[in-house]
């Protein structure tokens, strides 16, 4: 297990996060919101109900002023939000039937100079994105527990070296 602080700006270690509770998970995605930076996009992976949605709104709140309510863009597909100097584009592709569907969402354009955090990136088929941090949520236990496995993308943020 590894250790739940962050360098402002620094991709934290890969490797297995435990959770004990959603507040664990909450201040983990904080940390981790103070890593990013625009142009990061960030897959999300999980079963229905490990937490990706709840990792997002705590990403989100992190980076975002005076924002009262995020809801999940399970039917939207995207949510937008405005930070300090990008946007963050919130995408839950859950209910995509096909990858080639993806492309009238327009990624591409949405990712530059923006951070995207996708739900169920697996729907992306073959449009997905090379430069990735994926993120995985294991539900561990009943109580709240979940283990946060940040996997080791040697490509992630490749386009600023």
């Amino acid at each position: 297990m590894k250790n739940n602080s962050f360098e402002e700006g620094i991709i934290p270690v890969p490797g297995t996060y435990r959770m004990t509770s959603l507040m664990d998970t909450e201040a983990w995605g904080a940390g981790l919101a103070r890593s990013l930076k625009s142009g990061d996009v960030v897959y999300l992976i999980g079963a229905l109900g490990a937490g990706k949605s709840s990792l997002c709104r705590s990403i989100i709140r992190t980076l975002v002023e005076d924002v009262e309510e995020i809801p999940s863009p399970t039917f939207s597909l995207i949510q937008t939000y405005e930070a300090r100097n990008f946007l963050i584009h919130h995408l839950d592709l859950y209910r995509l039937g096909d990858p080639e569907d993806t492309l009238e969402l327009g990624l591409d354009e949405l990712g530059f100079g923006s951070i995207l955090l996708i739900e169920w990136p697996d729907r992306l088929g073959p449009y997905g994105f090379d430069c990735r941090q994926e993120i995985e949520i294991v539900i561990t236990d009943t109580e709240g527990g979940r283990d946060i496995i940040l996997n080791d993308q040697r490509h992630f943020r490749r386009q600023t070296l």
